[in-house]
């Protein structure tokens, strides 16, 4: 399944400050992903409506919908919505003072990235994936380099710098 068609645009909304468009698309994408079961768009349209709870300053409301979201996709082992949900969560949760768990988000997002640098099938791809805003804000927020992909040949290992 695509991704509900509510998703993209209350994301494009959230980012232009349009929070009251943002929830209702949210909101639609949730009740659409529950509707036909599509596990992976719920934790996506969870992370959407945490984002926009966090953004309207609704902080502590934003804590669980974010945390249902890592949650649900480390269940479905889709790392791509883990790392993001992670990096979502590890904001707020450095916004509530609570930077010790924010370290153990931005942790949980860092090892999904390096699972995704590593799984991808060239040199090029993990170099653009690692060389990304929001990958390079994980590690730089974690105090740390990106990682860095062994050239073909020695190793397909992540190592981080």
């Amino acid at each position: 399944m695509a991704h509900p068609p509510a998703l993209r645009p209350g994301a494009l909304a959230l980012a232009r400050g349009r929070h009251d468009e943002a929830r209702q698309f949210a909101t639609e994408s949730l009740e659409l992903a529950r509707k036909t079961y599509s596990r992976k768009h719920e934790a996506r349209a969870q992370r959407l409506q945490g984002e926009i709870l966090a953004a309207t300053g609704r902080l502590k409301e934003s804590t669980p919908m974010l945390e249902a979201a890592v949650t649900l996709s480390q269940h479905l082992k889709v790392p791509r919505d883990e790392w993001m949900g992670a990096l979502a969560l590890g904001k707020l949760l450095m916004r509530l003072g609570k930077d010790k768990e924010a370290e153990v988000a931005f942790n949980t997002s860092a090892a999904a990235i390096e699972a995704i640098a590593a799984g991808l099938k060239t040199d090029f791809l993990s170099r653009a994936f690692l060389a990304a805003p929001p990958v390079l804000e994980v590690f730089k927020l974690l105090g740390r380099r990106a990682p860095v992909i062994k050239p073909p040949g020695t190793s397909l290992a992540v190592k981080a710098q």
